[in-house]
């Protein structure tokens, strides 16, 4: 019998975060292995799991961060207009939307890439001498920059709802918070 989960947006993208961040610490049994050998290649010393590992590694990283992006405008939306709705399917096609852009860049663009194992670190990483590579390590930093400032910018505009509405309830009846906070008649009424 299956458990009763939540289907709602949050539960989903929360669900997400965590599966994601599961997947991200296993992917690191490689670089353990390699750290806890002395920094032998070890895994890495197969091409295969080499290159593999760095795509997954990188792709999981930029889908977890994306993944809390959503999870933060999606609760920004909620304090900021309580009435407005984020649909769960729309948020869902979004989310595969990345997941088809991460694997495309990928293919295309990962595929162009040499990898090497460096002994420093303990993991694979792109040679970064081909032209190609500049492109990828900038798409690389803009998934992940750009989800990190919105993010920010979110927490700012949570921040200041949250402020609003204790402003508001410090200082108002009821019937007057759910107005000040943008609910109107609606809210007034219940």
């Amino acid at each position: 019998m299956r458990p009763n989960i939540k289907r709602d947006l949050s539960s989903s993208l929360y669900i997400a975060v965590s599966v994601t961040d599961v997947a991200l610490s296993f992917a690191q049994i490689p670089v353990i292995v390699s750290l806890v050998a002395d920094r032998d290649a070890a895994l890495f010393s197969i091409k295969t799991i080499c290159v593999g590992w760095r795509i997954v590694f990188k792709s999981l990283q930029r889908f977890s961060v994306f993944l809390v992006l959503l999870l933060s405008i999606s609760r920004t939306v909620s304090l900021v207009s309580p009435l407005a709705k984020i649909k769960r399917n729309a948020a869902l096609r979004v989310m595969y939307g990345y997941i088809a852009y991460i694997v495309l860049e990928t293919s295309i663009l990962g595929s162009m890439e040499g990898y090497s194992y460096d002994y420093t670190g303990g993991y694979c990483y792109e040679n970064g001498h081909k032209p190609t590579s500049q492109v990828y390590n900038a798409l690389y930093v803009i998934t992940l920059g750009v989800p990190a400032v919105v993010t920010f910018v979110s927490f700012i505009l949570s921040t200041l709802a949250i402020r609003r509405s204790m402003k508001c309830a410090r200082t108002l009846s009821c019937a007057a918070l759910a107005q000040c906070q943008g609910l109107g008649e609606e809210a007034s009424h219940e």
